[in-house]
């Protein structure tokens, strides 16, 4: 993942939502899955506050979104990243996690855009307070498609191994 001045988010955060999206594989039945992983964010959350488990959360977001970003600025020729991947991400949130409210999707969609054009998704999405749960549960599920993604264009479990090291 490409290193630059970034917010501050705790090891914990960063931690927890990797495991949170590590969750959603897991499960066979997707609605319990959901379930399990609101319980795992509620408690992370009673741990080190909702702020801070949805910055980790976007921070990841940001990571892994920013070397697709920086791939599309070498390419001018091509159709750009934001214009190409946005639009397939947030199709596939509203078909696979039906239960995200349709309320949350435009802040979703806005943390997405700003981490494809290169912005701190972290510290562009402070700037509008505190998430509420559903917002975190729905970034977590869009962390989710995103490292399916990544893991989709190179081999199964990729991506975890690229977080893996970015946090150790």
């Amino acid at each position: 993942m490409p290193e630059r001045a970034r917010a501050i988010v705790m090891e914990e955060a960063i931690q927890t939502a990797w495991e949170s999206v590590q969750l959603l594989n897991r499960s066979e039945s997707q609605e319990a899955n959901h379930d399990h992983v609101l319980t795992v964010l509620e408690a992370a959350v009673n741990a080190y506050g909702r702020r801070e488990i949805a910055r980790g959360v976007i921070l990841l977001i940001g990571s892994l979104l920013e070397s697709v970003a920086e791939e599309g600025k070498s390419e001018p020729h091509e159709d750009d990243p934001l214009s190409m991947l946005y639009p397939a991400l947030m199709r596939q949130i509203r078909i696979r996690f039906p239960g995200i409210p349709s309320e949350t999707l435009p802040m979703i969609g806005a943390t997405v855009t700003a981490a494809l054009l290169g912005e701190d998704a972290v510290a562009w999405r402070d700037q509008f307070g505190e998430p509420d749960g559903m917002e975190t549960f729905g970034l977590t599920c869009m962390l989710w498609l995103i490292a399916d993604f990544f893991d989709s264009l190179k081999e199964p479990g990729f991506t975890d191994q690229l977080v893996r090291d970015f946090l150790n």
